[in-house]
């Protein structure tokens, strides 16, 4: 019986870290951008999701492309952040 809180622990770390790995949690002044050069830190970290973690991983990057925080930044915005900030709060 002692598998089942390990493997409790372990689902949390698992699902805990993924939702660490968005390029939205960690770099939230790129939202709004609409193309540029694909961050690889941020895509890589969502690869490692889609991988161990399918829904997870296709969550993040579908986040991602959708905010345009997997963009490294090119002060080209198709919303700025000051105006995104007041639409999403």
């Amino acid at each position: 019986m002692r598998m089942k809180p390990l493997a409790c622990a372990l689902l949390t770390a698992a699902l805990t870290s993924q939702l660490a790995a968005c390029g939205t949690l960690f770099y939230p002044e790129r939202r709004g951008q609409i193309s540029g050069e694909i961050d690889s830190g941020v895509a890589i970290l969502n690869g490692i999701g889609l991988l161990f973690y399918l829904v997870p991983g296709v969550i993040a990057f579908a986040v991602d492309f959708a905010t345009g925080a997997i963009y490294l930044p090119d002060a080209r915005y198709s919303i700025a952040p000051e105006q995104l900030e007041q639409a999403v709060g």
